[in-house]
């Protein structure tokens, strides 16, 4: 077992770790990570304000059905892996992306949440007022903790969590595995779980980790899991912005919404070094 990888080119193929059975309740009800998955690493959550505010309100993480992802790849991967027929497709999977990357500034412009007004009627006619560009937050959590949760959480309901990293691959493995997913007999579960922890090599710097719910209840959108924000994360950093009343704009839902403001914490990413260091 483990993650390595054979050679660092587009035509090399990822070593796939096996899953490791953490904890088993019953028959079909179990959690699982990856043997390499580091538990004292940071793991880092970007969305967009709307989505954040959202999120804190209703006080639940989403796991977002794959299908609804909006990257395109996953939309082609999901029809490779579940497509009608497929062994994997009685495998109802939900999941939650998070990333080890944290100082990559197009993350920030990613998630910068476009909001213009809505108008309607006579309104409507008239220019749209300017677009209001609200800055991305950044959660941030220890993997040992985002697991710890997962684990609690699935203990409550029949279903096989996983926790693992992403790996990225050439397209050749992935339709080739593919493939032998859909023909294979063995339980579903642990099979979809490792087809949606692969990806393509060009998304190599996203570095996910991805933790998945998989049940057999009839199939959602989505599964939301309650959480305390208080006790998951123990950073929210607001995205750069140029004007400093979108900044306080963020700051004040979050607060609002029941994050200590000893926890909010400004992103310096558009913030020029001190090259001289004071001298």
């Amino acid at each position: 077992m483990g993650g390595g990888v054979y050679a660092d080119d587009d035509n090399a193929s990822q070593v796939i770790p096996k899953w490791r059975l953490v904890e088993k309740w019953a028959k079909g009800h179990g959690i699982y990570d990856h043997p390499d998955l580091n538990r004292n690493e940071w793991l880092y959550r970007y969305m967009r304000a709307d989505q954040a505010v959202r999120m804190l309100r209703d006080r639940k993480l989403w796991f977002s059905a794959p299908d609804r992802w909006e990257d395109p790849h996953e939309a082609w991967w999901c029809d490779q892996l579940f497509r009608k027929g497929s062994h994997l497709a009685t495998a109802f999977a939900y999941g939650s992306c998070w990333t080890r990357r944290w100082l990559d500034e197009p993350f920030w412009r990613m998630y910068a949440c476009r909001c213009a007004e809505e108008e309607t009627g006579a309104a409507a006619k008239k220019p749209q007022h300017p677009v209001r560009v609200l800055p991305a937050v950044r959660f941030r959590s220890k993997v040992g903790t985002l697991f710890e949760w997962l684990r609690e959480a699935a203990r409550q309901e029949q279903c096989k969590a996983f926790m693992g990293r992403v790996r990225y691959c050439p397209i050749e493995q992935l339709v080739d595995t593919a493939s032998k997913m859909r023909k294979a007999d063995d339980n579903p579960a642990p099979t979809a779980a490792t087809g949606l922890h692969m990806k393509r090599r060009a998304y190599k710097f996203e570095d996910e980790v991805r933790l998945l719910w998989i049940d057999r209840k009839p199939k959602r959108d989505g599964h939301g899991i309650p959480f305390d924000p208080t006790a998951l994360f123990d950073q929210v950093m607001i995205g750069p912005t140029k004007d400093e009343s979108r900044y306080s704009e963020v700051e004040s839902m979050l607060v609002e919404l029941g994050i200590p403001d000893t926890l909010i914490e400004p992103s310096s990413i558009w913030t020029p070094p001190d090259v001289h260091g004071g001298h």
